[in-house]
């Protein structure tokens, strides 16, 4: 078991998110190996999307990329998605008016892609904002990997406020190879960035950003900006090897850190 899963199965007792999570991880790498990537999207995918972010434009918010993606087969993964849903987990009846919506309404799948992406005010089913953009993304893991593949930001340091890919605000990060990246939680996309540089308010001020080490676990170190407020949990790959691979289990596995970061931030503040 790996360094993370076994967090992950330690902060079980203690939090029912990530019981959940546990078993959403689960469910998705069962799922994604039935998934067809060439199903996923519409024919001129890559080329829309290379040409879309040469622009600058977030793959995942373009409206042009999104009508590319192939709704009706996500549709078709999404009822065997809420299928095991409940079946094996312990979910309340929102899980039935999820699956109700992917019968009745042909454009169910867009809307919660939607809403989970920001784009939509309105949500389409009453599920957190965060915990639906896990789900929403769980099918489209294989196509995720082929987006930020294309939009790669690793050779040189990126002042990128949001995620590259999803627009998604920042909170974990990894150490790799002596360097500094941010990564979305949401659909795994990596950034390089500069050391002292604060992703959400865009200081590169050495002394606005805190760090917090962990004794027991000198891989973890919180990173919180005085300036802003913002903090990012990040994780030493050079001490543990990879874990950017898996960024939901990278975010759950961390939850415990949230807690300390707004602790500090208190006592600080």
């Amino acid at each position: 078991m790996s360094l993370l899963k076994a967090r992950l199965k330690r902060l079980e007792n203690n939090y029912e998110i990530v019981r959940f999570a546990s078993f959403l991880i689960e469910v998705r790498d069962e799922l994604v190996e039935k998934v067809e990537l060439s199903r996923l999207t519409k024919p001129g995918f890559v080329e829309k999307t290379a040409s879309a972010i040469a622009k600058g434009s977030r793959p995942l918010l373009d409206e042009e990329i999104i009508n590319n993606i192939n709704f009706d087969y996500l549709s078709q993964v999404f009822v065997d998605l809420f299928k095991t849903l409940k079946e094996r987990a312990a979910v309340d009846g929102e899980v039935d008016r999820i699956t109700q919506g992917l019968k009745n309404d042909s454009n169910f799948v867009r809307k919660l892609f939607e809403y989970a992406a920001g784009l939509l005010d309105e949500p389409p089913a009453n599920v957190e904002r965060e915990l639906l953009l896990h789900i929403v993304f769980i099918p489209l893991q294989p196509l995720l990997k082929s987006i930020n593949q294309l939009n790669s930001r690793l050779d040189t340091p990126t002042y990128v406020r949001s995620c590259l890919t999803c627009g998604k605000k920042y909170i974990t990060g990894v150490y790799r190879g002596g360097f500094r990246h941010m990564l979305c939680s949401a659909c795994g996309h990596l950034a390089r960035v500069d050391f002292f540089y604060c992703p959400s308010c865009g200081t590169t001020d050495p002394h606005a950003l805190r760090f917090q080490r962990f004794q027991e676990e000198p891989y973890f170190q919180l990173e919180i900006c005085d300036r802003c407020g913002a903090y990012y949990k990040m994780v030493n790959e050079d001490i543990v090897g990879s874990v950017s691979e898996d960024p939901m289990l990278l975010d759950f596995a961390t939850i415990d850190l949230d807690n300390v970061a707004n602790t500090v931030k208190q006592k600080t503040g």
